[in-house]
């Protein structure tokens, strides 16, 4: 396979990324390079070559090195970074999967086959850089994974393919990833016989029913206990990896520290006194949550 059909993947740290490249790997043979940042989105440190450890499983870039995979760091806004990557993968594919950075015109506009972005949502809903935490905020199981064309904005291309994936009770944030991710496998499959065999098609995004959430802040782990009682157990479960207490706001007068949600029940508290193991029940609008206190 030469390179006028190579795969440029952009990708960063984190689990999706990486289930995504995995994927890609057992899938085909053409990924010509990874991009990665030059600056670590976890600990803002500098990548340097010297500071990956080629045994690490879990780093992105220590699978690229044992395939034999090109990679190239780039900055945000560093355009020769980019322009370097593309000359020497020369890629007729780019495919973005939560890449931190938006792409310049030039590099997404370069592939002759297209440039796709993989975003775990349905779009137009929850556009933005972690929309499986809002979609776990608001409460809501319809998730799924969208590949759509890149453009000037973040997640507002044509969308080529969707596959819904529907989130059970209590299931956690790398649950949800990795479910999410093999959703993306399947759907990354299709996209590339379908860039192949020139049969690619895409649907304009609705732009009346789009929503867009950034980055949550501190405020989103404080849960009212008006809320539905599953919202809240579905919300702690799928965001405890964001190392966060849970401040339930009982009334205006009392609030209850939480580390963790263990069970839920559509029945009132019968009293919400902690017990000997730091469990703790808690009274929302409909039902009681069992708490780790």
């Amino acid at each position: 396979m030469n390179n006028n059909n190579g795969i440029l993947i952009f990708a960063m740290e984190g689990l999706f990324s990486r289930a995504v490249f995995e994927s890609l790997l057992e899938q085909n043979t053409r990924i010509k390079g990874i991009v990665l940042p030059a600056r670590s989105t976890i600990t803002q440190k500098a990548v340097t070559r010297n500071s990956l450890n080629v045994l690490d499983k879990a780093s992105i870039d220590s699978m690229a090195k044992f395939n034999s995979i090109p990679v190239y760091y780039v900055s945000g806004k560093d355009l020769q970074q980019y322009k370097a990557a593309l000359h020497k993968s020369r890629p007729a594919i780019i495919i973005v999967a939560c890449f931190p950075y938006r792409l310049p015109a030039g590099v997404y506009q370069y592939p002759s086959k297209g440039a796709y972005n993989v975003h775990p949502s349905l779009l137009p809903a929850y556009r933005g850089p972690v929309p499986l935490f809002w979609q776990f905020y608001f409460g809501d199981p319809d998730s799924g994974i969208s590949i759509h064309e890149i453009d000037a904005s973040f997640d507002s291309g044509n969308i080529v393919l969707q596959q819904a994936v529907r989130l059970t009770d209590g299931i956690s944030g790398q649950e949800a990833t990795l479910l999410l991710a093999s959703a993306a496998a399947d759907q990354l499959a299709a996209l590339i016989r379908l860039v192949d065999s020139g049969q690619i098609t895409s649907v304009r995004q609705d732009q009346q029913t789009s929503s867009y959430y950034s980055w949550p802040g501190l405020e989103q782990f404080t849960i009212p206990a008006s809320w539905d009682v599953r919202r809240a157990y579905n919300f702690i479960r799928g965001t405890m990896h964001w190392n966060q207490r849970y401040r339930i706001v009982v009334d205006e007068n009392s609030d209850i520290l939480i580390k963790e949600a263990l069970d839920f029940t559509n029945d009132a508290c019968q009293n919400q006194r902690r017990q000997h193991d730091q469990q703790c029940l808690i009274n929302f609008s409909n039902g009681c949550l069992l708490a780790l206190c």
